[in-house]
């Protein structure tokens, strides 16, 4: 598992991106047409509820490069339908611009199945917004509770539009009884890239943070 300071991720041939934002991440998704390697089509998913925001982002990355770019609606295809169109992709993008409770219910199953193929064959994979916090070991609900994320960054909560975990209150609670937890910020705009090789990168602006809970001062 490729780890960098308090940080761990799943090990996989591709990158994982994770965002602060959807709607200002126009030179991220640039920066990662040209990181992601071989030539697949761009997978788009669909969370339900929310496919305003991933009709957007088809139209971006059409515009951005010559990639083929297809969507795929998680609530409407079926199991096998959603593992072959992503697990083939090149890049696949999760754009949820409202709640990551859409991203957590559409990022299950096949779906995750088929996003988790395509990752460990090379692809890069692409949490925008809300949906990044779903990468991390939980989600938080609009209602202040915690769902299981999918924890390709184990023990790590992450925070989209949070240029400063440290000041955060949701992270200072959530590291009050997670001892060993990492609260990741990802301001606006800006956004960690993970590679396969230990790469540890920051797209965009540069305001990612980390905050970390009370045992890992007395590493």
């Amino acid at each position: 598992m490729p780890a960098r300071a308090a940080l761990r991720w799943q090990e996989a041939r591709g990158w994982l991106v994770l965002t602060g934002d959807v709607s200002g991440s126009e030179t991220v998704r640039a920066r990662a047409l040209t990181v992601a390697a071989g030539d697949g089509p761009v997978a788009v998913l669909a969370c339900g509820g929310d496919n305003e925001a991933a009709g957007h982002t088809l139209e971006d990355f059409e515009d951005l490069g010559d990639r083929p770019v297809y969507l795929v609606d998680a609530l409407t295809e079926d199991d096998d339908s959603l593992r072959a169109s992503l697990s083939n992709a090149g890049i696949v993008v999760v754009a949820c611009a409202t709640d990551p409770t859409l991203a957590h219910d559409a990022l299950s199953g096949a779906t995750s199945e088929g996003i988790c193929s395509a990752w460990e064959s090379g692809a890069l994979v692409l949490l925008e917004g809300p949906a990044a916090m779903c990468g991390g070991a939980w989600v938080l609900t609009t209602d202040r509770k915690y769902r299981e994320g999918l924890s390709w960054l184990p023990g790590t909560l992450v925070l989209p539009g949070i240029k400063d975990a440290a000041a955060n209150e949701v992270a200072r609670e959530w590291l009050g009884r997670e001892q060993r937890g990492v609260a990741l910020g990802i301001g606006l705009s800006a956004a960690l890239a993970l590679g396969p090789a230990g790469e540890l990168e920051i797209w965009g602006r540069q305001e990612v943070s980390i905050a970390l809970g009370a045992d890992w001062h007395t590493v």
